[in-house]
């Protein structure tokens, strides 16, 4: 198969887990409450979070004993779905698995958000992380293939990000303020992706393919024409 092929295939397989997921109305709830926490991790690219997640995935595939047990736990899941016995199952499991995360995630953090029960930034992105893998976990475990392109799908989803044509030339900046680097110029009339969740009431995160790559950074949010 070329590479083409595959990247089609895993478009497609990305396309029916998160069908699968959105489809289950008990996983809701846990779904609305995982993307409550993305604005504490505002300054991590979906690449940062995709990596990761990667990272993690590999070091649980490589210990045979943690798989068997996450595919046994979804068997029982897939007869009794209660997703609250099956997140606290799943946990226990990962109880004394450290979740991974990498130097360059690590910089990224907002040293200032904490909580009561976690009390530094890489806790919490180490909870959000742990959810993340939650959910992936969850449904069709035995048929996913955790490719780039899946995971990058699925973090589209989860961070809500949409389509939307920006309507001037504009500049993709590196931080949400005028005064930040210059990534591209984003010609007019171009096709964006963007973040739900608006930086502020000025700025918003988006994705913008330059030659093929795809390139993270804000832009004032009154240039942009959101699809209805």
């Amino acid at each position: 198969m070329n590479t083409k092929l595959e990247h089609y295939s895993n478009k497609m397989q990305a396309s029916t887990f998160i069908s699968t997921i959105n489809a289950q109305s008990e996983l809701q709830t846990f779904i609305d409450s995982l993307r409550k926490l993305i604005k504490n991790h505002k300054n991590l690219s979906i690449s940062q979070q995709r990596d990761d997640l990667l990272e993690n995935i590999q070091l649980i595939q490589k210990q045979p004993f943690l798989s068997l047990q996450l595919q046994r736990i979804l068997n029982i899941e897939q007869q009794n779905p209660d997703i609250t016995k099956y997140y606290a199952t799943f946990k226990d499991v990962l109880e004394d698995y450290p979740i991974s995360v990498q130097l360059q995630s690590k910089r990224c953090l907002d040293a200032n958000y904490k909580t009561n029960m976690f009390s530094s930034a890489i806790a919490n992105y180490q909870k959000y992380l742990f959810d993340l893998l939650f959910v992936m976990y969850c449904f069709n475990f035995d048929n996913i293939d955790f490719t780039v392109d899946f995971i990058e799908d699925y973090l589209k989803f989860i961070h809500q990000i949409h389509v939307a044509q920006v309507t001037t030339k504009i500049s993709l900046r590196e931080q949400a303020t005028i005064n930040s680097s210059i990534l591209v110029e984003i010609p007019r009339n171009s096709m964006v992706k963007f973040y739900a969740h608006p930086v502020n009431e000025y700025w918003v995160k988006v994705l913008f393919v330059h030659h093929d790559i795809e390139i993270e950074g804000y832009i004032q949010s009154i240039y942009l024409k959101k699809n209805s």
